[in-house]
């Protein structure tokens, strides 16, 4: 009788350390660390965020670094996706993926947004900027003239631009009448305002195409009246400077790579004007020119 209950008293201790042994086997505590959500501690132990909830209830709501995990480790060697969102044993529960780390990846990802987006504009900004320089020869009725500008306008709406140049015009003659040369020089500072269009032909506003009209002030700075009977002056006088002269214009730049060649035609507006220039009549323009936008 003795023999039959210690074997009977063997056999359960052996099979409650069996039940121990089997309980051990089919858990594994895990803490979360920081950057870890439920989904990613799933796809690591190769189970799914519903077992993971039904061991740990409070986990149906958020997990927090320092959060004590138990984790199925039955399924450990068979990996599985992970979802966002699952239903929980509750039913009309729905878990939702609140953590630290998912707030400062938002912050990350919109300040990134905001700086892009920043870049964008700021580069929007500058395409809107253009530079401009202009050289030529113009040939009013009877004498020749010479200007050069540099400025830069601003595109206002798409291609529609406001510009202003700062430049210098001059025109002058030699005429022989009855033994006599007669020479006449005259120079204004000039301030071009033009209104007009740039199309560009490639992404880098290298290359276009810019029509324009408009306005050009300036106040004369040179007035130059000469008489000469060969080599021997006969008489010499300065005309009046300070003068204010104004033209209407318009034109047409062809630029390829930044350089390029520009056309005009200007009428002057004023006696001052036709003065300066020689005649009442329009004045034919060409040189060269350069535009980019900055």
């Amino acid at each position: 009788m003795s023999n039959v209950s210690r074997r009977l008293t063997a056999m359960c201790c052996f099979a409650l350390l069996g039940i121990a042994m089997a309980l051990a086997q089919t858990t594994t505590t895990h803490i979360v660390d920081r950057g870890e959500t439920l989904a990613s501690i799933a796809q690591k132990y190769g189970t799914t965020e519903t077992r993971i909830i039904e061991l740990n209830p409070d986990a149906a709501q958020y997990v927090y670094v320092g959060m004590e995990l138990q984790i199925p480790a039955s399924t450990a060697a068979t990996p599985a996706p992970a979802t966002t969102t699952v239903q929980s044993s509750t039913p009309r529960q729905t878990y939702t993926q609140p953590t630290e780390v998912d707030e400062t990846t938002t912050a990350q990802s919109s300040t990134q947004s905001y700086l892009s987006s920043s870049s964008a504009s700021t580069t929007e900004e500058k395409s809107r900027w253009l530079y401009m320089f202009d050289i030529g020869m113009g040939w009013p009725k009877g004498a020749t003239s010479f200007t050069a500008a540099i400025g830069g306008g601003y595109k206002v709406f798409q291609d529609l631009y406001v510009g202003a140049r700062l430049g210098y015009l001059e025109a002058w003659d030699t005429k022989r009448e009855g033994g006599y040369n007669t020479e006449w020089r005259n120079g204004a500072i000039v301030l071009p305002i033009d209104l007009g269009l740039s199309y560009d032909f490639n992404e880098s506003g290298t290359c276009g195409i810019q029509p324009y009209l408009g306005f050009q002030p300036g106040i004369s700075i040179v007035s130059k009246y000469k008489v000469k009977q060969g080599s021997k002056k006969i008489s010499s006088k300065n005309g009046d400077t300070g003068k204010f002269c104004t033209d209407f214009h318009l034109g047409l730049r062809l630029k390829i790579y930044t350089f390029g060649v520009w056309v005009g035609y200007s009428i002057p507006i004023g006696d001052d004007q036709k003065g300066l220039m020689g005649t009442d009549k329009g004045v034919i323009w060409a040189g060269l020119c350069a535009s980019l936008n900055m």
